[in-house]
């Protein structure tokens, strides 16, 4: 299947829509954690983690699962805990929340 026909057309535009759906439910997922009080932890290598990344990382990587299930997931939260599979051309690569040290921080 060619470039163009890939960024085109229904199946372009359901994919489109489903992952707009999916990223839009981290979101809430997110924002609920904003609202109700951030609680997280450090990672093994230093870098901070809250419930929040965790929660809407598991949202995300189910939602692209079963959308795309042939296509691999590299997600920042879970990298950490083992070592990503082997990818070709096309992956996901999801951070659910970019800047969690300022979002702990409440800035």
């Amino acid at each position: 299947m060619s470039a163009a026909a890939l960024s085109t057309g229904a199946a372009f535009t359901a994919r489109r829509d489903a992952v707009a759906a999916i990223a839009a439910a981290a979101g809430e997922v997110i924002l609920a954690h904003d609202r109700a009080g951030i609680t997280g932890e450090d990672t093994a290598d230093g870098s901070p983690v809250t419930i929040a990344d965790r929660e809407a990382d598991t949202l995300i990587t189910a939602g692209l699962t079963v959308l795309e299930p042939a296509i691999p997931i590299v997600s920042e939260e879970s990298v950490a805990a083992r070592e990503p599979a082997a990818f070709g051309r096309r992956f996901w690569l999801v951070d659910p929340l970019d800047g969690t040290r300022e979002f702990g921080a409440g800035t």
